[in-house]
């Protein structure tokens, strides 16, 4: 149960830095020296382009969230689905197990879920439909599987 306590407390602790991060870049977006100097379509193209060189460094976020998403979800067993992806972002061995956790394996976990809540942050209340579900199940997912 203590797993589960502390995955409520980390998922509370991101929950409020989101929160902290986007009052202060909305503050930042919404003062009119900023809406003068940077029109909407340069906001959505830098934003756009963040995203991809941010997404691209880690195996992770490489795919679609939704690939990704359903690949930490399922289990590591035999005729589960798309096995290829797991094993790909090394989740699961080729023979159908779990991989071993490790250091590398964890601080991957953790720096795609850091990735997307910077992401989640630069884009919310922008002119751009980036939503916060799908980002919020992948940060959720990746901590969840760095605790097992």
């Amino acid at each position: 149960y203590v797993i589960f306590m502390l995955l409520g407390i980390i998922g509370g602790l991101v929950g409020a830095t989101f929160n902290a991060i986007n009052i202060r870049w909305s503050a930042l977006r919404a003062r009119p020296s900023f809406r003068r100097r940077v029109h909407a379509i340069v906001e959505v193209t830098m934003i756009a382009l963040i995203t991809l060189i941010s997404s691209w460094p880690l195996t992770i976020t490489q795919p679609l969230s939704a690939d990704a998403i359903h690949a930490m979800f399922e289990d590591c067993g035999p005729n589960t689905g798309n096995s290829a992806l797991r094993v790909h972002l090394r989740l699961c061995t080729e023979d159908g197990h779990y991989t071993e956790v490790s250091r590398g394996l964890v601080f991957s976990l953790a720096a795609a879920a850091a990735v997307r809540l910077f992401q989640m942050t630069l884009t919310f209340g922008t002119a751009c439909p980036a939503g916060l579900f799908v980002p919020s199940l992948f940060i959720g997912a990746s901590l969840g599987r760095c605790a097992g």
